[in-house]
């Protein structure tokens, strides 16, 4: 009876799973000893922190100029390769950018890990400096890499300055796939006095700019605002005068064009001073012209998020004598783009625009309100969206729509249709969070006549800022969608490659970002797939956001790394639109139903090992 009833259980259970599958090993990064190098350099690097990484022999850069050989070590004449370490080469000719890196091994390639490369002369943290006056001396222009030990380590550095002099602390943790949520400080040289404090500028890191106020020394503390340091509390440090970006206005412009924008920073070329600052710092400006790619683009250098996912956009780096500036975003967008034009706080000062228009707006005062007024015909359907979150801004945008009716004696009257704050719907709780603070509105035209649109910061009674940029989006409905694939772990949220064996099946979850109200069934298949690869197409039916897509491989497919590309395809509007699909990585598992943190990354690689996969049931 007992074993009766066990098969029973066991039946039941395989009915109510559409994939078993085991969690077998398979190479997991989760961390380096350093998160890059300067170009034209060699230097030793080790992964310090991962899963199943036995026999690791290979590193593998997204850029054919970063190469990696093991290190070995000579045991009795012969070279013995040292455990999860390795020579790294950057080529004279490598552009400085972020790349990713994986690891190969008895298991397979890994997940990606971001991977700096820059120009300043870099150097590696020597402990002990968890102490103001075991301070370590950090020349200028110069980039230290460090990590926090175990326990409540800090790191102490000593810079020294000219009176006037504009230093920027720049630190990269986050951005590059650690755990740190750094902190940082500045005090004067005997270390008693704290002068500046900062932290979260840049998501969880730090950017701290320094006006030196008098010659001489200064103290550096960096430190994780919790102390939760271990192996994968590693940061990259820069200290250095050339130019930093903080934003772009406007933040966004239209595919297929060069395009004028006003960058906000520090040490900028050919700066002019504004009347604006951030954090007490005066900003410079200048202006240049990007040319941007056609929409259905997304390369940025700054991470992004799932939430950001479904957005287009690039990265841009301004040029210097001194060196190239740090990467700032810039949206793409089909329609044509301006800048807002201040005073626009009240209805009698409304900017007039026509739609398809976007708009690059700034909070840059507490109580700022920008409104905006258009002319609509009756039962025209609209799309108005604000965007700053996505694009990784601080900006929690607040929208207000309203229908302007004119009386008879000359007077209006403002009525309005919607308050909006966030989008709280989401692809998949927990493990592919979309919910964003950006708000949008379909708005189904009601009569002809003029109609408004107030936005402006939640939180714009208390504050405004010169980097609180967004952009605001009025079109006509224009059907779209963009797809994303990401491996299904066999833990939900867990960090996994796309890893398969000869004769196996592998799961890949799959998002749509459906745009103005497209519904439409979306078929989404592999664009190129190796030999011995198979890949069923799926359709995701009228309003579904998310599907399974199965590779499986031949039992006989050669053992090694593999590269596929998926594309989303539906018809709209009688038009056949085919895009890309973009891949995504769990960066982290988190666990206690909070959120996994979820970024984009360059390609998609995959790995087949020798052995026969063991027996599933689909």
């Amino acid at each position: 009876m007992t074993y009766t009833r066990s098969c029973l259980l066991i039946i039941l259970s395989l009915a109510l799973n559409p994939v078993v599958q085991a969690q077998l090993p398979q190479t997991r990064l989760y961390s380096l000893s350093r998160l890059g190098g300067q170009v034209g350099t060699q230097f030793e690097l080790q992964l310090t922190s991962g899963a199943d990484l036995d026999e690791v022999s290979q590193l593998q850069f997204n850029h054919p100029g970063i190469t990696a050989t093991p290190k070995t070590n000579d045991v009795n004449g012969e070279q013995v390769p040292v455990v999860n370490t390795f020579n790294v080469n950057i080529a004279a000719d490598v552009s400085p950018g972020i790349y990713e890196l994986r690891c190969s091994g008895l298991f397979g390639l890994s997940n990606p890990r971001r991977f700096a490369v820059g120009q300043r002369t870099e150097s590696i943290e020597v402990e002990d400096n968890n102490a103001s006056e075991k301070a370590t001396p950090l020349e200028l222009n110069t980039l230290v890499n460090g990590r926090l030990q175990a326990g409540s380590d800090v790191d102490w550095y000593r810079i020294t300055g000219t009176k006037g002099q504009r230093i920027i602390l720049d630190c990269w943790a986050e951005r590059l796939d650690a755990k740190l949520d750094a902190a940082l400080s500045i005090y004067d040289g005997s270390g008693q006095r704290r002068l500046v404090y900062l932290n979260n500028t840049k998501g969880a890191d730090p950017t701290l700019v320094f006006d030196v106020p008098a010659a001489g020394e200064y103290l550096v503390k960096l430190h994780d605002q919790t102390y939760k340091n271990g192996n994968e509390f590693v940061y990259r440090l820069a200290v250095h005068t050339g130019p930093h970006l903080e934003v772009a206005l406007p933040a966004s412009g239209q595919a297929n064009t060069t395009q004028k924008f006003t960058l906000l920073g520090y040490n900028l070329p050919q700066g002019k001073l504004t009347d604006k600052s951030l954090r007490g710092n005066v900003l410079e400006a200048v202006e240049v012209e990007i040319p941007l790619p056609t929409a259905d683009t997304l390369h940025v250098e700054n991470r992004v998020s799932a939430m950001g996912s479904g957005t287009d956009s690039i990265s841009y780096r301004l040029p210097s004598d001194s060196g190239v500036s740090n990467p700032i975003q810039i949206g793409i967008t089909p329609d044509p783009v301006i800048a807002e034009i201040e005073p626009n706080d009240q209805s009698s000062q409304a900017q007039q625009i026509i739609f398809p228009i976007e708009v690059g707006g700034l909070f840059a005062t507490v109580g700022d309100s920008d409104i905006y007024r258009f002319e609509a015909k009756k039962d025209q359907v609209l799309f108005i969206e604000a965007v700053a979150e996505r694009m990784g801004l601080l900006t929690d945008p607040f929208l207000i729509v309203s229908q302007i009716i004119k009386k008879e004696d000359g007077t209006e009257e403002n009525k309005r249709l919607t308050a909006l704050d966030d989008v709280a719907t989401t692809l998949l709780v927990n493990v592919f969070e979309t919910k964003t603070d950006d708000p949008e509105y379909r708005l189904q035209v009601p009569a002809d006549g003029t109609y408004e649109v107030t936005v402006r910061d939640r939180y714009w009674e208390s504050r405004g800022a010169a980097n609180l940029a967004y952009r605001l989006s009025i079109h006509e409905a224009r059907p779209d969608f963009r797809i994303v694939a990401i491996p299904a772990s066999p833990t939900a949220g867990q960090t996994w490659p796309l890893g398969l064996r000869n004769g196996d099946n592998f799961p890949l979850s799959i998002f749509a970002f459906r745009k103005d109200g497209y519904e439409g069934p979306i078929e989404v298949t592999a664009a190129t797939l190796p030999a011995g690869f198979t890949c069923p197409t799926i359709i995701l039916s009228d309003r579904e956001t998310n599907g399974t897509l199965i590779i499986s491989t031949k039992s006989n497919v050669a053992p090694g790394d593999y590269q596929i590309a998926l594309q989303g395809k539906a018809v709209i509007n009688n038009q056949e639109v085919i895009h890309p699909a973009r891949t995504s990585t769990i960066v982290w598992s988190t666990g206690n139903n909070i959120p996994a943190i979820t970024r984009v990354t360059n390609s998609f690689a995959c790995s087949v090992l020798a052995e026969e996969a063991p027996f599933q049931i689909l």
